[in-house]
């Protein structure tokens, strides 16, 4: 049986498989993404406070 695009179940398969991997990897960058943000707001912050003591 193959797609209306001409595309294997075997084909089908591996591309659905590869679009989950890629989300859960770009998933897993925004997330890394954020933490480094949320850490360099908090590094600034500290040091503001240092600073005005």
């Amino acid at each position: 049986m193959e797609s209306s695009r001409g595309e294997s179940p075997l084909g089908i398969a591996q591309r659905k498989i590869y679009e989950e991997n890629s989300k859960a990897l770009l998933s897993a960058h925004v997330a890394q993404q954020k933490h480094y943000i949320l850490l360099t707001s908090n590094s600034l912050a500290h040091e503001s406070m240092e600073m005005s003591h």
